[in-house]
This record gives C-alpha cells, structure tokens and sequence, in this order.
C-alpha cells in the first residue's frame, strides 16, 4: 500500500510537469495582466498560507500535526493534516513551474510573466513551508 501512494504523488508530479510544459494545450494569456505586483501577492499568499494552516491546526486543537510523508495518504483536510497537503501542492507547483521553464524558449511578455508567477508562487509556498516547520516545530509530530 506504501508504495500506491508514492506512484500517485509521482502521477501528480508528472501530470503538473506536462501541463506546464504545456502539453494538454498552451495557456491562452491574451487577456492576461500578470506583472510584477501580481507575481509579489502570490509570492507572499504562498509564503503566508503554509503558517495560517499551521496556526489553524494549533487553534483547533489538532496537533500534533502528522509529519509529511510520500509513503502515506491524506489524513483529513487542510487543517487537520496541513503539511500534507503543503507536500502534494509544492510537488505539483514545482513540477508546474519546471514544465514551464521547459516550454520557456522564445517566451516573451505575458508567457514570461507567467513563467515568473509559477516561480515564485511555488518559491512562496516552499519558503512557507520551512517558516512554518520552524514556527510551529512542537506542535509536528515526530
């Protein structure tokens, strides 16, 4: 069974990877306003969600919180199994972001704006995460 769960987190890190590689289809970015300031919020949003989770599973009650593991499933939502889900939506925006990065070249306005939000937003998500490992420390379950 241990083995299941790894195959699906490596069809998630597959399936992200082909569609930001664009694969299924390219994104249709011709009504798109991606700058700079939308690239910031969601790098922030990515770093902040990651510590609002972790305060959230503390406020309820929920910790410790399961530590992140590729061997098992899902234990709960957002809040009762946070770093989790933090685990499978960084595998899925890496792999996003690094599928983009290879359908990169001749990229110019929009698409490379969006080549910067992908980035950042999984950069946001991954530097959230080691923020709220070391905020929240005790409350991880070893």
């Amino acid at each position: 069974m241990k083995n299941s769960w790894l195959l699906l987190y490596a069809a998630i890190f597959l399936a992200s990877l082909l569609l930001g590689a664009g694969v299924f289809g390219q994104d249709d970015l011709s009504h798109a306003n991606i700058d700079g300031f939308f690239v910031g919020i969601s790098f922030t949003g990515g770093l902040i969600c990651p510590v609002l989770a972790m305060w959230q599973a503390r406020a309820r009650g929920l910790t410790p919180v399961p530590s992140p593991s590729f061997f098992r499933g899902l234990r709960g939502g957002w809040w009762s199994d946070p770093l989790q889900w933090l685990r499978i939506s960084i595998l899925s925006l890496c792999a996003w972001f690094v599928g983009a990065l290879v359908n990169a070249k001749g990229a110019s306005g929009q698409r490379e704006m969006a080549i910067y939000w992908k980035g950042f937003l999984a950069l946001g998500f991954l530097l959230g995460e080691v923020l709220a490992r070391k905020a929240f420390r005790q409350d991880i379950a070893r």
